[in-house]
């Protein structure tokens, strides 16, 4: 019972952690296609970017969300089997989207939706709230 509740704590912990980078995206993150995206952006051209820099801070920010989301499933599981699994998942996804996002980036796409979506994925812990329940899921599966 004592473990559990301070697992808990742990997990909520984190979650705050999360909230906490998102709180600070602006003065800690360079993304000048955060504002572009909160206009009506259809139709419209790219903002001008440092491409490098932009990349980087990208890179940066899903690092972060990244080691807060592994210490999420760590503590919320309490598995190195599934923790590496979501290590592995963490890095290829990674890898396929930095490189989809700098292809619309580099060619200026007028493919904006997907540019929108791709750097989302990348900047917000969304893939949390997909693996966290899928490992717990298959945790419970490997346990009968």
């Amino acid at each position: 019972m004592k473990g559990t509740v301070i697992r808990g704590i742990g997990v909520v912990i984190g979650f705050l952690l999360l909230v906490m980078v998102r709180a600070g995206e602006e003065t800690l993150f360079y993304d000048p296609l955060n504002r572009f995206f909160h206009t009506d952006f259809k139709g419209q051209l790219l903002p001008e970017l440092a491409v490098g820099q932009y990349l980087l801070s990208l890179t940066f920010r899903f690092v972060i969300n990244t080691l807060i989301s592994l210490g999420i499933i760590y503590v919320f599981l309490w598995s190195k089997k599934y923790l590496r699994v979501a290590a592995i998942l963490y890095g290829a996804l990674f890898l396929l989207l930095i490189t989809a996002l700098t292809i619309l980036l580099l060619t200026q796409t007028e493919q904006l939706m997907m540019l929108f979506y791709i750097r989302r994925l990348l900047m917000h812990p969304l893939l949390l709230f997909i693996f966290l329940p899928a490992l717990y899921f298959q945790m419970k599966r490997d346990k009968q």
